[in-house]
């Protein structure tokens, strides 16, 4: 948006210049010269002012004629940049759940990880995850929120057969920050959540500023894509493979992990009671499906723990309270930082394989047996 501010404002000093339009010959303060007319500064014909300029009148109305023009160049670029916006295929958010529709519609599975980048790990290819005894889907999107899960998990059940009936949600503090980063940007209002989404949100606290979001965003497309612009999403995604290879971790690069953590993720934090509430909400949602939410907090290196103890305590408080008010399962494996990490709060591959093992097969044999009533 800055290149339609700077190119208004270079618009708007040409026309509100006092100085005419270059090639013209005329000084500053110069006035025009009408053939037929008096010199200037000498008395005019019928007892006129001396020293009068007579160029004055003709000065405004360039003025407001350059205004005007500047005006219609102004919103004529930003038809043009919007239209241009609209029509690139842009690979965001909302092409990833597309492809993960499409997946699930070729194949339905009883098991799915959904999450954001902390669940990459787990994947192969785009959507698969190898780590289960049976197959698994493993939906991970960057700085995902729990809107962008609920959207999803919504759209499989209404657009394809699939009713998995075990739904792993990797998430943490920084998904529920009110103030950070992820929150902030929450891409899942502005072009994922359907008209009948948006009047639903209405009634849930704090939805005021999201919904106000969403509505510029589709008003003003340049906007809305901001994300998709700046980090050119329109290459498609490659397929992830799987590393068994020990990672190479880089100390430099922990360090602004930590630092971008600290001072924009999780700054000023303040658990958003907008996405508690969707939370809440898309519990009963998967319940009334026939399956079971667990919630994860996937291991993490000790710095980062620390910082979130110390800064994060609300989440905690309020995680621990959304479960046992709903039943849902919270596993907290935070504390588990002995794990081989590709950086300092993503897992390996080996490591996520690891998880699965110790923690997430254990669930699935039992709510596949039907021992736990969801």
């Amino acid at each position: 948006m800055s290149l339609f501010t700077s190119s208004f404002s270079i618009l708007l000093n040409w026309c509100c210049s006092s100085s005419p339009p270059p090639g013209e010959g005329l000084g500053e303060g110069e006035p025009l010269a009408i053939p037929g007319s008096p010199p200037p500064n000498l008395p005019l014909q019928g007892g006129g002012i001396p020293g009068a300029n007579v160029a004055q009148p003709f000065q405004q109305s360039t003025r407001v004629s350059r205004t005007a023009w500047a005006l219609i160049a102004f919103l004529a670029l930003n038809v043009v940049v919007n239209l241009i916006v609209i029509l690139v295929p842009w690979t965001g958010a909302d092409y990833f759940q597309d492809l993960c529709v499409q997946a699930a519609k070729e194949e339905p599975r009883d098991v799915v990880l959904l999450g954001d980048s902390k669940v990459f790990p787990f994947v192969e290819g785009y959507v698969d995850c190898p780590f289960f005894d049976r197959p698994a889907y493993a939906f991970a999107m960057d700085s995902a929120t729990v809107l962008y899960q609920r959207i999803l998990y919504n759209r499989l059940i209404s657009e394809t057969s699939m009713r998995p009936k075990i739904v792993f949600y990797s998430t943490g503090a920084n998904n529920f920050n009110e103030n950070g980063l992820h929150i902030q940007r929450d891409y899942a209002m502005r072009f994922l959540a359907t008209p009948s989404d948006l009047w639903e949100y209405r009634t849930i606290p704090g939805c005021l500023p999201y919904l106000v979001d969403s509505l510029i965003s589709r008003l003003y497309p340049v906007y809305g894509r901001r994300i998709e612009i700046s980090h050119l999403m329109f290459r498609g995604y490659k397929p992830r493979e799987i590393d068994t290879e020990p990672p190479k971790r880089d100390p430099i690069a922990d360090e602004n992990y930590l630092l971008i953590y600290e001072r924009g993720v999780l700054a000023e934090f303040q658990v958003s009671e907008f996405h508690l509430q969707n939370l809440y909400r898309w519990a009963q949602e998967i319940r009334s499906n026939g399956g079971e939410l667990v919630v994860l907090d996937l291991p993490v290196t000790e710095p980062m723990r620390d910082l979130e103890m110390k800064v994060c305590k609300e989440w905690d408080e309020k995680i621990q309270a959304f479960s046992q008010e709903t039943g849902v399962r919270y596993l907290d494996l935070r504390k588990h930082s002995d794990f081989s990490f590709r950086d300092i709060n993503h897992l390996s591959n080996v490591s996520a394989k690891e998880v699965v093992r110790q923690w997430l097969q254990p669930l699935v044999d039992e709510a596949l047996a039907g021992k736990r009533n969801p």
